[in-house]
């Protein structure tokens, strides 16, 4: 489990993406070979997967915190009341709290 806020899980990804492409090009200043060629893709991928979490996250990962925020903001607008007795004596409030944001 990382600790890391959303914004400093990409970057780390993102420097990690970088260092593997900055190793496939030092790779290829050297004599093509099937070591080299194996090495380099498997840092490309190594690279991209890395980038996976951070990319979901920032693609379907605020959808969740988008819904909740709707939800809290519908309750925040809701009128409430509470009555005191039985449901017959509902006409008679004694408390009412009324949202701020029809002031």
């Amino acid at each position: 489990m990382c600790f890391c806020s959303k914004r400093e899980l990409l970057l780390i990804a993102l420097f990690f993406l970088f260092l593997c492409l900055l190793m496939i090009q030092v790779l290829s200043t050297f004599e093509e070979s099937l070591f080299n060629s194996l090495f380099s893709e498997g840092l490309l991928i190594i690279g991209w997967v890395a980038m996976w979490e951070p990319v979901d996250i920032f693609l379907y990962g605020w959808w969740p915190i988008i819904h909740k925020r709707n939800v809290y903001e519908k309750i925040i607008g809701m009128d409430v009341y509470l009555n005191k007795g039985s449901p017959e004596r509902e006409n008679i409030s004694l408390y009412r709290f009324i949202s701020r944001k029809g002031s």
